[in-house]
């Protein structure tokens, strides 16, 4: 009762105009959805209790990961995690190939390369990680193991290491 689905579209329409997005980006897909009613939408009018037509949308308009997975690996790590247990976490994408627990690598940052082994690898579940032998190209993952890990490097392949552009973090 207390929803503004339209004020919503608007305000993320004036946040895409101020970020000044292009033409294609401005023409996003508008899903309405409820998870508590457990439904999902094109129109505010229909009346249905499935979430097929937010499904739908996903698979027209988001790409499958392109690539080779028996390229050599790319990961790029984009945020880290800690628990006192296993240590530091490194967060990223499978970029190209796939990665393996227990398989060496080699850490390319802007101090040079430094070899490491992989820990552990974990999968997303929803919110919980689900440890995993080996993930491939698109997953985003969480791995154990690299210490000397940071924002922005590269994981790739110990045999054929080619890194991939640092992501640069702003200051705060």
């Amino acid at each position: 009762s207390n929803a503004r689905p339209q004020e919503a579209v608007d305000e993320v329409l004036d946040l895409f105009i101020e970020l000044e997005a292009n033409d294609e980006q401005l023409d996003f897909p508008v899903i309405y959805a409820s998870a508590r009613l457990g439904f999902a939408s094109n129109n505010l009018e229909d009346n249905n209790d499935n979430l097929v037509q937010l499904f739908e949308c996903l698979l027209k308009k988001i790409p499958a990961p392109k690539g080779d997975m028996e390229a050599p690996l790319q990961v790029i790590v984009t945020t880290l995690d800690y628990d006192d247990y296993v240590g530091k976490i490194i967060i990223g994408r499978v970029v190209r190939g796939k990665i393996t627990s227990g398989s060496n690598v080699v850490i390319a940052n802007s101090n040079g390369t430094t070899n490491g082994k992989i820990g552990r690898v974990y999968l997303y579940e929803g919110l919980n990680r689900v440890e995993v032998k080996e993930a491939a190209i698109g997953d985003i993952i969480a791995i154990t193991g690299l210490e000397d890990v940071t924002i922005g490097d590269t994981i790739c392949d110990i045999d054929s290491p080619e890194f991939l552009p640092t992501i640069s973090i702003d200051e705060p």
